[in-house]
């Protein structure tokens, strides 16, 4: 497991992480939180997304990053989309939830600022 804690100046606001990582098959799974209604809507969780989808091409071997939304979680669904991962279907777990899916050798298209400076 890989946690990374999301701040805005000096507050901690939010938590971005790998999990079930299976270094085997190169795949991981990914969960992210911003802690309070104030900080959605805001690009907080679109950018520590894309820090964290360049930490995997960076730094490590993972071939594929999995994120599963609530059918209605239209906020998380949107951070995934802006992210460039791509929808394949119902969980087998829960027909309401679905798996989006991105591939980790593909490039990053910058979103909304300048990730050079950042880090996680």
């Amino acid at each position: 497991m890989r946690y990374f804690s999301v701040y805005e100046g000096t507050q901690l606001v939010g938590q971005v992480y790998l999990h079930d990582i299976d270094w085997q098959s190169g795949e991981a799974l990914i969960g992210y939180d911003l802690f309070e209604p104030r900080f959605r809507g805001r690009g907080i969780g679109t950018h520590a997304l894309t820090l964290l989808q360049q930490y995997a091409a960076a730094s490590t071997s993972l071939t594929s990053l999995i994120i599963i939304t609530v059918e209605d979680n239209h906020a998380s669904r949107r951070i995934a989309e802006k992210c460039g991962f791509v929808p394949t279907g119902a969980a087998r777990e829960n027909l309401r939830w679905i798996v989006w899916r991105w591939d980790v050798r593909r490039p990053l298209a910058l979103r909304h600022r300048d990730l050079e400076n950042d880090a996680l």
